[in-house]
């Protein structure tokens, strides 16, 4: 009958949920680094108010 897809075949490696599930990782990578982003914002902030927190970790880092 020359080429037909077995969908039986191909529902072992790759299925719509697979499909839905890379996109929807995609949509998940950019919110969790736009919270990262949110939280080190937040931090900073945070230490900026409190004081030198710059200059802290540089003594922190050089002992």
């Amino acid at each position: 009958t020359g080429k037909t897809f077995d969908y039986e075949h191909f529902e072992g490696s790759i299925s719509i949920n697979d499909i839905d599930e890379v996109r929807i990782d995609k949509y998940d990578i950019s919110a969790t680094i736009v919270l990262i982003l949110a939280i080190f914002a937040a931090i900073a902030a945070i230490g900026a108010i409190s004081g030198n927190w710059v200059e802290d970790l540089s003594e922190q880092l050089n002992e």
